[in-house]
């Protein structure tokens, strides 16, 4: 079966490509196709060569799309624009070219928790499931309303979004970040800490487009690990894996003083189900923020 990974130089596209390449002949698609590592049975080319060459696409029985300018950022109006264009225009062009090719391959989307803005304290909690829509919109829920409406409906009915939690390694992303402030005991509770924090394992992530990709699931899927967890419990997690204390807090009138990309993905957030796309056999290997903490 011949993958395609769209994105494929970001965090979760590198590992991905190692843990499908040995079972699976690869097509990497980047804007800089020459910073790729190509390791044995897969190929890299450029979005310019696709677009100039798209019968490549006939050859292609899954779509993996893992486009997507980080988060992690200043959101000026300038950045906002370009969180939505990284993940709009790639999808745009793929529509485009899978129209003009006529092939209807299998797709698997990145999309994320985002999608169902923010809940209250008094919503804590109730756990969003895939049919929710947000109560309370905010800049990330209507960035993915944009991404999972963009392909045509006949790409629809075969195509399957993973709403990821905060994917969490030790091998990089925003684990290490995480880790940083409790190394130096510096750790710390934001807000009353209360909020909802829902997070998966890269471990989890690759499984489950593996899963994905065999079951050829369709629709939205809820991907976070299935014991939840608040920024509290989870800083508590952290900083008794590495042996710190945990005794400072970031009172909450000084976090919305930090942005909008901190005030919507820290100090806000949403409690996550995962039974949808547990009830369709995957088994969440990693369940407790202590076991993807390595300790010092």
């Amino acid at each position: 079966m011949t993958i395609m990974i769209l994105g494929a130089s970001g965090f979760i596209g590198t590992h991905l490509t190692a843990y499908l390449a040995p079972n699976h002949p690869l097509i990497l698609v980047s804007r800089n196709p020459n910073k790729l590592r190509v390791l044995p049975n897969t190929q890299a080319i450029g979005w310019h060569e696709l677009e100039k060459d798209p019968s490549i696409l006939k050859n292609v029985e899954v779509i993996i799309n893992l486009c997507g300018q980080s988060i992690l950022g200043i959101w000026t109006k300038s950045y906002q624009k370009k969180l939505l264009d990284s993940r709009i225009m790639p999808l745009k062009t793929l529509n485009k070219l899978l129209n003009q090719v006529a092939h209807k391959p299998y797709i698997i989307c990145a999309s994320g928790v985002g999608a169902y803005g923010y809940q209250t304290k008094e919503e804590y909690q109730n756990s969003f499931r895939e049919e929710n829509l947000p109560k309370h919109p905010t800049i990330l829920s209507n960035i993915a309303k944009d991404l999972e409406n963009t392909l045509d409906s006949n790409l629809q009915a075969k195509t399957c979004y993973l709403r990821f939690g905060v994917v969490l390694s030790a091998k990089g992303g925003s684990l290490p970040l995480m880790k940083l402030p409790h190394y130096f005991g510096m750790g710390m509770i934001v807000g009353d800490g209360n909020q909802p924090f829902s997070w998966v394992s890269l471990v989890d992530v690759l499984g489950i487009i593996e899963h994905a990709t065999k079951k050829h699931l369709v629709g939205k899927f809820n991907v976070t690990a299935p014991i939840a967890d608040t920024n509290r419990t989870f800083n508590q997690s952290l900083a008794k894996a590495m042996h710190r204390p945990l005794w400072l807090r970031l009172p909450k009138f000084i976090a919305m003083l930090m942005g909008k990309m901190f005030i919507e993905t820290i100090l806000q957030g949403q409690r996550v189900s995962s039974e949808k796309i547990q009830n369709t056999g995957y088994n969440f290997k990693t369940k407790h923020a202590s076991e993807l903490i390595n300790p010092i």
